[in-house]
């Protein structure tokens, strides 16, 4: 029993790239907690925006094809009634696109 208290243990001093290892999945762990599960699809809090407007253009463009298909082929009033769909719409990816590239000019 005296030999065990006057042990000279031997401790490896840390290594480097297992504190580094553990510091990024610490930091993982943060982001995906901060982000919750909508922020998984829509990115965390710098790039939320553009994909939100990312988005906006492309279900745009689904609608323009859908609205193509469903109000072109007809009549005189049904084309009227896609190009008033249209205009809409190209308000809206519009909007969208001005604020894609109205934030990042914003930025630098």
């Amino acid at each position: 029993m005296a030999d065990a208290r006057r042990a000279d243990p031997k401790i490896r001093s840390p290594d480097e790239l297992a504190i580094q290892e553990a510091n990024n999945a610490h930091a993982q762990a943060t982001l995906w907690a901060e982000q919750g599960w909508i922020g998984h699809v829509l990115g965390s809090k710098t790039e939320k925006p553009g994909n939100v407007a990312a988005i906006v253009i492309f279900f745009c463009f689904i609608l323009l094809v859908i609205g193509f298909c469903v109000l072109s082929h007809g009549d005189g009033k049904s084309n009227e009634d896609f190009f008033k769909f249209t205009s809409i719409i190209t308000g809206i990816v519009g909007l969208a696109l001005g604020y894609l590239f109205g934030s990042s000019s914003q930025k630098n």
